[in-house]
């Protein structure tokens, strides 16, 4: 009795094992049939079957971004050239923006093609140099900048402010930042309201002052400025040391510039700003005195243009027609 119900006992084991197998070949036959061999890993394993190493695989901005997002889970060294190569996927950024790895994490922050949800996760880094490299990434959204105008860290507060994509309002915040570094890189963007540059063309440290004549918006500003009748010789003065020779040759040639201000103009290296002082009425004697032996032949020329032809000045002017700057 015993030995029979071991034998069915056995039996039915046997049936359930060849059972099972059946269910699971089955299954691989589905599988195989519904989901074809990853493309990626075929193109990975071909190249390495080439002799490609991963490392120049990862590396190479022809590789396919499926490859490298497959890389992105490979070794740190290989990993690092795929968080650095232009042609990654925003996948592959989007894993190793999770790395534990410093250098993997600075060049996600540096990659031009990182989402931006990598680049929020990573502005927010303990390490300031990954949140300095965030900042300075072209593809930083505003809001991203916003954050980061509010670094502890000088250097990043730095870099928001010189960048494209910083909006106006927070540009404004960093004008009155304790920073003379950060406050000269607000002066210098041409986002910042002009209110908030004029006030800062007064600011207590010469640097920014300087940095102020630098913003692309100056030199328009201060050419027209220069140009009208009715300029304060004051600020005549002021636009006579801008950066801007065409702001320059404007007061150079306007008639209400001061005397002095002429004089120190008449030594410009600008040749076209010592011709206007020298064709100004109001250019003072030692100031034409200076052009008078100017080494530009040009400048003379305006000089004897501009004084009284008397008869034996007609000779001279005559003279330095034909003279050239060869001589």
């Amino acid at each position: 009795m015993v030995r029979r119900a071991a034998i069915t006992v056995e039996r039915d084991l046997g049936q359930l094992m060849i059972r099972a197998c059946e269910v699971w070949n089955d299954r691989a036959v589905s599988t195989s049939r519904s989901s074809p061999a990853d493309p990626a890993r075929l193109e990975l394993r071909r190249l390495e079957s080439l002799g490609v190493k991963r490392s120049s695989i990862a590396a190479d901005p022809k590789t396919d971004p499926a490859v490298l997002t497959i890389l992105a889970r490979d070794s740190v060294s290989v990993a690092w050239r795929v968080a650095k190569n232009p042609g990654s996927a925003e996948a592959a950024l989007e894993i190793l923006a999770n790395s534990t790895n410093r250098s993997v994490l600075l060049a996600v922050a540096s990659n031009r093609r990182a989402p931006r949800h990598a680049l929020e996760h990573l502005s927010s880094h303990e390490d300031p140099q990954v949140r300095l490299a965030v900042s300075r990434n072209t593809s930083a959204t505003a809001n991203i900048l916003d954050q980061l105008a509010r670094d502890t860290d000088r250097a990043v507060r730095e870099s928001v402010a010189s960048h494209d994509r910083t909006r106006a309002r927070t540009l404004e915040g960093l004008a009155s930042d304790k920073s003379v570094g950060v406050r000269a890189q607000a002066a210098q963007h041409r986002k910042l309201p002009e209110s908030i540059l004029d006030r800062l063309a007064s600011d207590r440290s010469a640097t920014v002052r300087r940095a102020v004549r630098l913003n692309p918006i100056v030199p328009s500003r201060e050419r027209i400025e220069a140009a009208l009748g009715d300029t304060a010789p004051t600020r005549l003065q002021e636009l006579a040391r801008s950066l801007d020779s065409a702001t320059r040759a404007q007061v150079a040639a306007n008639a209400n510039t001061p005397g002095e201000v002429l004089k120190q103009l008449a030594r410009d290296p600008a040749v076209d700003v010592r011709i206007l002082v020298a064709l100004n009425s109001r250019a003072p004697e030692s100031a034409l005195e200076l052009l008078r032996v100017d080494s530009d032949f040009d400048v003379r020329i305006a000089i004897a243009l501009m004084e009284p032809l008397e008869d034996a000045a007609v000779g001279e002017v005559s003279m330095l027609a034909r003279d050239t700057d060869d001589k």
